[in-house]
């Protein structure tokens, strides 16, 4: 289960499980601990629901840092190659290259199940040498608007 939001792909920490499996265990957790008081028990019965709507908000903003972060590096090795793309440009390379990473990353998980290999980071940096390497021969076309 992965969730599309803002045209970025966003997988959950609980990706082996489906949602009712997620709080099953989770409620399994809160059963066999004994550290809890009735009130707190109370409580983190009714945060099951609430939880994966925080996890995919946070999963989200998360994403969105690394992203923002991974576009700041694009930027400076442009700049290095002597592409002058804005930064804007840049986090919206970034955007595309990290739905396809994801994907990938994704595709790989379903197929090799027993896995931990995390191929999102590799495939967004193979990606964007790919990509560099094609943008490097593309002249930037300037459009004149008539008036």
């Amino acid at each position: 289960m992965s969730y599309i939001i803002i045209g970025v792909v966003i997988s959950p920490l609980w990706i082996k499980y489906d949602l009712p499996e997620f709080r099953d265990f989770y409620q399994q957790a809160i059963s066999k601990s004994n550290q809890f008081s009735p009130e707190d028990v109370e409580i983190l019965n009714q945060s099951k629901y609430l939880f994966p709507l925080l996890l995919s908000i946070s999963l989200t903003m998360v994403r969105l840092w690394e992203i923002i972060l991974n576009a700041a590096i694009m930027y400076f090795m442009l700049r290095v190659f002597a592409k002058n793309y804005s930064f804007s440009k840049v986090i919206q390379i970034a955007l595309h290259l990290s739905v396809v990473a994801e994907i990938l990353h994704q595709a790989t998980h379903y197929i090799y199940k027993n896995t931990d290999l995390y191929l999102y980071d590799i495939a967004f940096w193979i990606l964007f040498v790919a990509l560099s390497f094609t943008l490097r021969d593309i002249k930037t076309v300037r459009i004149k608007l008539k008036n």
